[in-house]
């Protein structure tokens, strides 16, 4: 009967539609007008019988599934005809990694006999299974060639590194430069619970994953580290034995859809009302932080966790999703607002947001799941998954069924219960790790408006996975929720509604809380209202999915929905006719299958089932995840229509098609059932996990779904006697219970009793018959009278001839074994197995008691034996006594004696303690072995190292206590850090991230020690010195989490000085003997009070202090203004003026004023040389002759001086005639008695008069002050001409003359008076017509006339020549003609014609000497005008020879006495400039460093002040 202290009528609170999500608990007028007065209230009587526990009828076997022999894997293939890459690998990663080997299996084979036999060989071991029928196996080359000879194995195949490595990290590999960094996962293999593991034997080697040449290697949970490491590291660390998986890490993010543009909020929720709220359910929440005084969770929120690296905080301070997520499962709605699902369940919560960036990072999901299973955490939800990866099985995905996996085994564990949202992602695809197998990926379907609910988000992500598989499992509400708003958030402009205490946000980020909130109700309801404790996660996720209702148009399971969405009246409460059936109690090995049959009463209804299962991990490395494949098969009771799992046509089941071989969640869902015997069996049809035995869940919904057979039992523990020791002669009563445990009545029950003793026909003791109603127990009794002593057996035997159908027929026999005894005495006690609870517990005491089993009276003894250790038969002296040893007894009397065994911490183990009870009257003995077991005892003894731990208020303090494993065994411990309010402490190397508040030790062998680092974060405000603190360390046991101890840890706030020191004097530019008074604010941001002192001695030379520098007392956080006064003696310097501030205990700090004196600029710029194109180099340009005209022109070079006190920056140029071109490099920026060279390089242009002297200045300006240097050059004379022709012939004929006409003209810069000669390469005429002599002035041109009579045929060329004294050639041209013979042939009349051409030529010949003639009378050509130069228009006489004047350094100041330096010497700091009398000049003169750099005085330099 249930019952909680409350009336047996309950009131249920479910959601009819999923739950009550944002239920306001005061009717409350929504933005839009509309009121919740239409809320529907329906109240139902929960029923404990509503869900009933059910037992399969038959256990049987079953044939393993065919499967195309081979294994996929995710870069290629094995079948029987070798291995194919169905990947591009580049060179690195097909390399074979010699550890590793996979193999296939043939068809029909039995995956688990297979592991079997390959786990068996030597130096092999099974990794995982890779489908459909492989496995990939690790060890020694030569074991891994042997499988081959395994039966059944049929193909193998060695492995290239590139399987290890995830896709998009060997992409990157591929294209990234070789010694970029990366960060990167890595993984070790998991042992047989599916943990991560560090390291990996092979051949008696030790491999680690933390062996890696990384730059920075950090924890990441169990079996895994995050490393930074170069790129061409990757390809040689995939070849470690130690790695299973290398990838990027994974990058977390909220699944909170940020679209908010939202419809009409509905104003109508249907919900049931109920006492269930979760109390008793513990919920885990996984998310950004949490306000934990926001008031909706008081008193309820059980621990709070950072699985952040570097931030301990657990605040909620960005968009409050955490918050939102946490209440939406469980707020009470208390501040006046919104109600979560589950309002009374506590929560655990593990805070993984970054408060810096607002990123989520943490622990792997194999950490945060672990750690809160090990808190009695039943249900975990997580709202949050991978940035990328979509629909991808990655190493978090595997965390998750491994986990839950172990946990769903429920002969050792609670079960467990994960919930991921899909992912606001849409089409994109689910993100990891919703994608795992076992846990419950939840999609988004409306809240409120009209569509509501049966509208899927557009945003909330689709399935299936890349393996196929149906994902999301269920939708739940997660658009439009209202929860509640953390007070520390500062981002939540996301929302689309907000008040004071309540937020509204949309995204699967709200549906998966919703759902977890309906898990925590069916949780709920099994344990309390069910009465069936630790359901497992499965049995949770099987009635989510039996009570879903199909959303829309008939068409699940789909990608969108999965499902359908939550309804738990369906899952729960179904009706008045109908029934749930339930077992998560089954397990089924290869090959087995368990069958179960119901009967329907009536035809026309629905019959659901629904089988889910918690899978072995799969395995990145593989392409497909199922690992143990489990059929669901519903029999109509025709006997031969048959509905197999998942087979669905428009949203429901249909007969035939082929089993599901991918998805560990089959349904089976036929909408009108007829009525009759159905029969449900569920196969293990490939077995291919690393654990034997497979659990799984059932959930049978149904209209009159009832097994009416009876199923009586005998009630074995209470079976009773009259006698306590049976005797020979004694008469006694037998009293046997039968209980009827089906649910149909037993009705003319037979029981049959008898005494069987072995070699004898034993005694019939007769038969009763009773009735038996469902639930129902009777007692039945005989009597008996033993006749001999000695063992015999009580057998029972329910109906003994068949006569009633019962749900089980094999538990109908009851033998139960009985002594009878005859003279002498019994030894016995109530408690024959004590163990030792404590390592501390020195002794163990037995009660036992001695009977006399004669009715005579009779002395007796005991006595006892040494302890034998039952593992290995060794014995102990261990001293041992009783209260009394000899005692006298009446007849059947019985009396007390006490048994103390004293153990000195005893290893673990059982022991066997051999008493024996001697009837001295009748020499008889009676034996009885006690049994004392001692298990792995934990006890610690923890030692701080130093009384009192003094911590830093601003800086990290690290600190470390010795901790001393004192139990009797090797074992490991788990630690605990709380730290004072406002602080975080977390250990450095213990935890899963450094920094972590939680912890492991690892196995610690018996007395072993190791230190426990731990560092201290201070909070953001400053705490007082001397606080007082404590900070505590909880040391749990993790063989007996019962078993704690703690630590407390005395701390003390260090005094730590800091000063604020402002500069609040806006100085300007300052006259030489200034005063001026400026003005600082100094605060204490210290700890405590302080007295300080100020000191002035650092500023430039030439400035004084005018007032009394006092110290002045600050308490903390206060400020003070101070004053101080600075007078410039008339030569004050430029220069950083540092008032230092110091505190008693040497803090100092300073506040720096730049002093900016004003300075007059000074400089001067000297020629220094010239350089010419061949070379030649003159200190003065006259004295290198005449410069040419023309590229590539000539050098110039002038030095620049700041012979001043202040840095100028100059503006360089020349000052040049037209038309001539330059460029210059110039100094720039000169500081101080800083020379440097104007270069510039010049070009003067042809046109030049030769033997001309211009002149050329270099200007230099900077603010007011301008300088210029002016030099001479003396142009060089260029004699050149040019030649053109002026006539096109293309052709010429042999013996005809043709006349050409070329110009030359003068283009160097002198007058040139030369001769032109022309002549033919094949000794044509050639005949120049003018004069040859020329003579031109620069600039001007003369034509000249040629005639050329070709003398043979083909190609000539005409070459044209200037040419001056001794025929050097000024300038030349080459003409290319051809020559043909003449059209017309002679003929005989052709001597009239060769008479007519002499006279031609002779009149030819007359004709030229007129003209040579006329040609000598002409004047001389006119020169061409030359332009007028501008800018410097004289010709400058040469440069005096005399030396350059002096520079006259000007006067400065010394930066050690002040005062002005008149001595023609002096010294120069180098490295800042300041000046200082030479030795001798002033007191300070032999100063050892310089007063304005600290540069050491050695490096001084000697100055002149002329240069």
């Amino acid at each position: 009967m249930f019952h909680r202290g409350r009336a047996t009528s309950l009131v249920v609170l479910l959601l009819l539609q999923v739950l009550l999500i944002s239920v306001e608990s005061d009717s409350v007028i929504h933005e839009f007008g509309s009121v919740d007065d239409e809320i529907q209230r329906i109240e139902l009587q929960p029923d404990p019988d509503s869900i009933r526990g059910v037992s399969p009828i038959k256990m049987g076997n079953t044939e393993i599934a065919f499967r195309q022999p081979g294994a996929d894997t995710v870069i290629g293939s094995l079948s029987t005809t070798g291995w194919d890459y169905t990947t591009v690998l580049s060179s690195e990663f097909t390399e074979i990694r010699e550890d590793l080997y996979i193999v296939a299996l043939e068809s029909g084979v039995d995956p688990w006999e297979a592991r079997l036999a390959l786990d068996a060989l030597s130096d092999v071991k099974v990794r995982t299974m890779i489908p459909p029928t492989g496995f990939l196996l690790q060890g020694a080359s030569h074991a891994l060639q042997s499988t081959s000879s395994v039966e059944g194995v049929i193909a193998s195949t060695e492995v290239p590194v590139g399987l290890v490595v995830d896709e998009p990290l060997r992409s990157f590999v591929d294209t990234a430069a070789p010694d970029e960094e990366v960060r990167i996962l890595i993984t070790g293999w998991r042992d047989i619970d599916g943990i991560p593991q560090l390291s990996s034997e092979l051949q008696d080697h030790q491999y680690s994953i933390t062996s890696v040449d990384a730059e920075e290697i950090r924890p990441w949970g169990d079996g895994r580290v995050e490393a930074t490491v170069s790129v061409n590291a990757i390809p040689f660390l995939a070849h470690n034995p130690a790695v299973a998986w290398i990838s990027f890490p994974p990058q977390w993010e909220i699944h909170n859809d940020r679209s908010k543009t939202h419809m009409r909020i509905s104003d109508a929720a249907n919900y049931f009302i109920s006492d269930l709220n979760g109390s008793g359910v513990k919920v885990a929440v996984a998310d950004s932080g949490i306000d934990q005084d926001h008031g909706d969770m008081n008193g309820r929120i059980s621990y709070v966790e950072s699985l952040t690296w570097g931030d301990s905080s657990t605040e909620d301070r960005h968009s409050g999703h955490g918050t939102h997520v946490a209440c939406t499962v469980l707020g009470d709605g208390s501040r006046g607002g919104y109600a979560g699902v589950a309002p009374q369940a506590d929560l655990y919560f593990q805070a993984m947001e970054d408060d810096s960036t607002g990123q989520f990072s943490g622990a792997s999901v194999d950490y945060m799941l672990r750690t809160a299973y090990n808190d009695d955490v039943q249900i975990h939800t997580n709202s949050w998954g991978s940035q990328g990866d979509h629909g991808r099985y990655t190493t978090s995905a595997a965390d998750v069924d491994s986990r839950t996996s172990q946990y769903d085994q429920f002969w050792s564990y609670d079960g467990f219960t994960v919930l991921y949202s899909a992912g606001n992602d849409g089409s994109t695809g689910l993100t990891p790790p919703a994608t795992a197998k076992n846990s419950i990926a939840v999609a988004n379907h409306h809240n409120r408006g009209g569509s509501a609910p049966d509208t899927i988000a557009q945003s909330s992500s689709k399935g299936p996975t890349d393996d196929g598989r149906i994902k999301p499992d269920l939708a739940a509400p997660g658009t439009w929720v209202r929860s509640c708003l953390s007070q520390d958030a500062q981002d939540t402009g996301g929302n689309s509604w907000k008040s004071t205490w309540y937020i509204e946000y949309s995204g699967t980020s709200m549906a998966s809380p919703n759902a977890a909130g309906a898990a925590s109700l069916v949780y709920e309801y099994l344990t309390e209202v069910a009465g069936r404790p630790s359901p497992q996660g499965a049995l949770i996720k099987a009635l989510l999915v039996l009570g879903a209702e199909d959303m829309g148009s008939r068409d699940i399971p789909n990608n969108n929905e999965g499902w359908g969405r939550i309804n738990l009246a369906n899952s729960l409460i179904p009706g008045s006719d109908t029934g749930v059936f339930v077992d998560d109690r089954t397990t089924l090995r290869s090959g087995g299958s368990a069958t179960y049959e119901f009967n329907l009463t009536r035809s026309g209804s629905p019959l659901k089932v629904v089988l889910a299962w918690s899978d072995y991990q799969g395995s990145s490395s593989s392409n497909s995840q199922l690992r143990n494949d489990l059929n669901l098969e519903v029999t109509a009771p025709d006997g031969t229509t048959s509905y197999l799992g998942n087979a669905f046509q428009s949203g429901r089941s249909a007969p035939g098609g082929s089993a599901d071989n991918k998805n560990n969640l089959e349904v089976v869902l036929v909408d009108s059932a007829v009525a009759g015997v159905w029969q449900v069996r569920i196969s293990d049809v490939y077995h291919g996990g690393g654990r034997a035995d497979q659990p799984f869940a059932l959930a049978v919904r149904g209209v009159n779904v009832n097994d009416l057979r009876s199923d009586p039992i005998v009630i074995l523990p209470d079976v009773t006697y009259s006698s306590e020791v049976p005797q020979v002669g004694e008469q006694i009563e037998i009293n046997v219970p039968i209980m009827n445990q089906g649910s149909g009545t037993a009705v003319d029950l037979v029981v049959d009793a008898g005494i069987q003793r072995v070699g004898t026909a034993g005694t019939d003791l007769g038969r009763q018959t009773i009735g038996l109603g469902p639930g129902q127990t009777r007692i039945v009794s005989w009597m008996w009278t033993p006749q001999s002593e000695g063992d015999v057996t009580l057998q029972i035997i329910i109906d003994p001839d068949g006569a009633i159908e019962e749900a089980d027929e094999d538990n109908n026999i009851a033998n139960i074994p009985l002594v009878i005894s005859a003279p002498g005495i019994r030894l016995d006690s109530t408690v024959l197995t004590r163990s030792v609870t404590s390592a501390d517990q020195a002794s163990t005491t037995w009660d036992l008691r001695l009977k006399n089993t004669a009715l005579l009276p009779t002395n007796a003894t005991i006595e006892s034996g040494d302890p034998i250790r039952d593992h290995d038969g060794q014995s102990f002296n261990w001293f041992r006594s009783f209260n009394r040893t000899v005692i006298p007894l009446q007849g059947s009397e019985s009396t007390d004696v006490s048994f103390t065994l004293v153990h000195p911490n005893p290893e673990p183990g059982t022991y066997r303690i051999p008493l024996t009870g001697v009837d001295e009257d009748n020499s008889l003995t009676f034996p009885l072995d006690l049994q004392l077991i001692v298990p792995i005892l934990p006890d610690v003894q923890t030692q701080t190292t130093s009384s009192q731990i003094s911590l830093h208020p601003v800086e990290n303090t690290s600190f470390e206590i010795i901790l001393t494993n004192r139990g009797n065994g090797p074992q490991g411990y788990d630690l605990r850090i709380d730290a004072p309010q406002s602080w975080h402490m977390g250990f450095d190397d213990l935890g899963s991230t450094i920094g972590a508040s939680g912890g492991s030790s690892g196995t610690m062998a018996i007395d072993e020690s190791i230190t426990v680092r731990m560092t201290a974060v201070p909070p953001y405000s400053m705490i007082s010195a001397g606080t007082v603190l404590q900070a505590t360390v909880t040391v749990t046991s993790q063989v007996d989490p019962s078993e704690s101890w703690t630590l407390n840890l005395p701390m003390v706030v260090a005094p730590f000085d800091r000063l604020d020191a402002r500069l609040d004097t806006q100085v300007g530019v300052l006259a030489k003997d200034a005063s001026i008074p400026l003005q600082y604010t100094i605060t204490n941001t210290g700890n405590r009070e302080v007295t300080i002192t100020p000191d002035a001695e650092d500023r430039p030379s030439g400035w004084s202090i005018s007032n009394n520098l006092e110290s002045f007392t600050l308490g903390v956080g206060e400020e003070e203004i101070y004053g101080v006064g600075l007078v410039g003696n008339g030569f004050a310097t430029s220069g950083l003026f540092n008032l230092l501030f110091r505190t008693s205990d040497g803090y100092e700090i300073s506040a720096s004023a730049q002093l900016t004196v004003e300075e007059d600029i000074s400089g001067s710029i000297a020629f220094s040389s010239i350089l010419l194109a061949d070379g030649t180099l003159g200190s003065d340009t006259m004295d290198v002759g005449p410069v040419s005209s023309g590229e590539p022109g000539f050098r110039l070079e002038w030095l620049v001086t700041n012979d001043g006190s202040t840095a100028w920056s100059g503006t360089y140029s020349l000052d040049v005639p037209p038309e001539w071109s330059y460029s210059c490099i110039d100094p720039g920026s000169l500081s101080a008695g800083v020379s440097d060279y104007l270069t510039c390089s010049v070009v003067i242009p042809d046109s030049v008069t030769a033997g001309s002297i211009p002149a050329i200045g270099a200007m230099v300006s900077a603010e007011n002050m301008n300088l210029l240097d002016i030099v001479s050059i003396r142009v060089a004379s260029v004699e050149s001409v040019d030649i053109t022709t002026l006539t096109e012939i293309d052709t010429m004929e042999i013996g005809s003359t043709t006349s050409l006409e070329f110009e030359i003209m003068n283009d160097g810069n002198v007058p040139i008076q030369h001769r032109v000669v022309v002549t033919s390469e094949d000794g044509w005429s050639v005949v120049i017509l003018d004069d040859p002599a020329i003579d031109l002035n620069p600039g001007s041109s003369q034509r000249i006339d040629v005639e050329v009579t070709p003398t043979s045929r083909g190609s000539s060329t005409i070459l044209v020549q200037v040419l001056g004294p001794e025929d050097v050639m000024i300038g030349s041209i080459e003409v290319n003609v051809y020559s043909e013979r003449s059209s017309v042939e002679p003929t005989q009349g052709g001597s009239g014609v060769i008479i007519l051409g002499v006279g031609i030529i002779l009149i030819g010949i007359l004709v030229a000497a007129v003209m040579v003639l006329l040609r000598k009378d002409r004047s001389s050509p006119q020169p061409t005008t030359v332009k007028a130069r501008v800018g410097f228009s004289g010709t400058l006489p040469p440069p005096p020879t005399t030396s350059k004047p002096a520079v006259t350094l000007p006067k400065v100041s010394c930066w050690a006495c002040s005062q002005i330096i008149e001595a023609e010497n002096r010294r120069a700091c180098p490295d800042c400039g300041a000046r200082y009398h030479a030795v001798g000049g002033c007191e300070y003169a032999d100063i050892a460093t310089c007063r304005r750099c600290g540069a050491d005085s050695i490096s001084f330099m000697e100055e002149g002040h002329a240069l």
